[in-house]
């Protein structure tokens, strides 16, 4: 009972936190992406010159967002 409570309790606890962390890191990668998305929306709108940048980093989101379903 000892050996349970302490060698698979912290294993437990450290996937659950592991879980959690890498659901974080999602989320945020989500939200970063997302307002990429929007800004870059607005430059391309406001500055044509701006045209070539926008879409590489575009690119550089897409593969972002890809790495994120892949997890």
């Amino acid at each position: 009972l000892l050996i349970i409570y302490f060698y698979i309790l912290p294993l437990l606890a450290a996937r659950a936190i592991l879980n959690i962390n890498y659901t974080v890191l999602i989320h945020s990668i989500n939200i970063y992406s997302h307002r990429l998305d929007r800004l870059f929306f607005l430059m391309f709108l406001n500055f044509p010159s701006y045209k070539v940048h926008n879409h590489g980093l575009l690119i550089t989101n897409y593969i972002l967002y890809n790495i994120n379903k892949l997890i």
